[in-house]
Formats: C-alpha cells, sequence, structure tokens
C-alpha cells in the first residue's frame, strides 16, 4: 500500500503515452512500433491467437496489455533507426524524471508501458 506521500507523487507524474504524443521526435515513435508487432516473437503470436490473450486488446496498429482496468502500451521488440524501441522507452522515461535514477525510472514504466522480459 502506498504512503500519502507515495500516491501525490505518482499522481504528479505525467502519463507517459500523453507525454510521448506531445513531443514531435517521439510522435513518431509510436508510428514506428504501430503495425510492427508481427516482428516480434511473443506479439505476433498474440495476433496470431487473440483468444489466447484476453489481457491484450488491439487498437489503432497498437498492442495494449490490459491490467485492472488499466491500459499498458505493449513496446515489440524492433530496431528503429539502429536503436532498440525499448531502449528509446527508457532512455525518454529517464529524460521525463529529470535523471532520478534506475529504480524510480523502472516503476514509471511498469505504470505505462510492457514488454515480455
Amino acid at each position: 500500500m502506498e504512503t500519502p506521500a507515495q500516491e501525490l507523487a505518482r499522481s504528479m507524474r505525467p502519463e507517459f503515452l500523453d507525454v510521448l504524443s506531445s513531443r514531435k521526435p517521439q510522435t513518431q515513435l509510436l508510428d514506428a512500433i504501430r503495425g510492427r508487432y508481427g516482428e516480434d516473437k511473443f506479439f505476433a503470436i498474440v495476433l496470431r491467437e487473440p483468444d489466447q490473450y484476453r489481457n491484450f486488446k488491439v487498437e489503432d496498429g497498437l498492442i495494449y496489455q490490459l491490467e485492472g482496468g488499466h491500459r499498458k502500451l505493449c513496446i515489440p521488440n524492433v530496431s528503429i533507426d539502429e536503436q532498440s524501441a525499448i531502449g528509446i522507452i527508457i532512455d525518454e522515461a529517464h529524460s521525463i524524471l529529470a535523471h532520478l535514477g534506475p529504480s524510480k525510472t523502472k516503476a514509471y514504466l511498469r505504470e505505462h508501458v510492457w514488454w515480455p522480459t
């Protein structure tokens, strides 16, 4: 259970997908992963057998994981301009949080995005 201070800190953090959508270079990131889930071994199976993976939803070419009424953007294991999409996401989250360290970045990412490993 969160303390009141932790809850307040969480509520003040920007929504990751909103930030990605508002930043010009990262808007291209969403376009770059849209429709590329078939290149990722795990997500290719989700696309082939959607009835077996009901906690995932495909919407506008993106896959979301559904968890407790909240959806998280799934990040496929693909390269974008010779850089890992996952690496780009991690770097962006690190920048958004003003370089607060790996633990806080990891916690923030767990709230907003998901990938299998």
